[in-house]
């Protein structure tokens, strides 16, 4: 690859990126399944809160 190759290619891919066509953001929604799953890790944590030392952080297993 010469030297004028790799301007020209340098330049279309900094064009490419230039241009690229703008993405709208989106809503985000928690899928109804993941929801059942944090409603039912927040309902645990509240039943034996006394008893952890950290209530900002659950973990569930399966």
């Amino acid at each position: 690859m010469n030297r004028r190759q790799l301007l020209s290619s340098g330049l279309a891919a900094g064009a490419a990126v230039a241009f690229a066509p703008r993405v709208h953001a989106q809503a985000f929604s928690i899928p109804d399944q993941h929801r059942r799953i944090l409603d039912v890790a927040q309902r645990e944590m509240e039943r034996v809160r006394s008893h952890l030392w950290r209530t900002d952080v659950v973990g569930v297993a399966d």
